[in-house]
C-alpha cells in the first residue's frame, strides 16, 4: 500500500494528499496506523511512527531507483 506523507509541508491538505514523490510503500497496517497514528495498541510514539514512514520513504525512493523510474 503506497502511504502519502501527512504534513503540510509536502502539500497535503483538506481532501488533497500529498505529492506521489513524498510516499512510502507499507503494509496496510503500517499504514493504517501513520494515517490515523492509531497508537493505543502498540508500543511506539507517535514520533516512532514519524521516524517509520521516512525510513520506508527512503527505501522505496531507493528501489524506485535502483529499477530505473528515475
Amino acid at each position: 500500500v503506497y502511504a502519502h506523507y501527512n504534513g503540510l509541508a509536502g502539500g497535503k491538505g483538506v481532501g488533497k494528499k500529498s505529492a506521489d514523490l513524498l510516499g512510502a510503500w507499507a503494509c496496510s497496517a503500517c499504514h493504517a496506523m501513520y494515517d490515523r497514528v492509531y497508537l493505543r495498541s502498540v508500543d511506539c510514539t507517535k514520533a516512532d511512527v514519524e521516524l517509520g514512514f521516512w525510513h520506508g520513504h527512503a527505501r522505496t525512493i531507493a528501489t524506485l531507483d535502483r529499477e530505473g523510474f528515475f
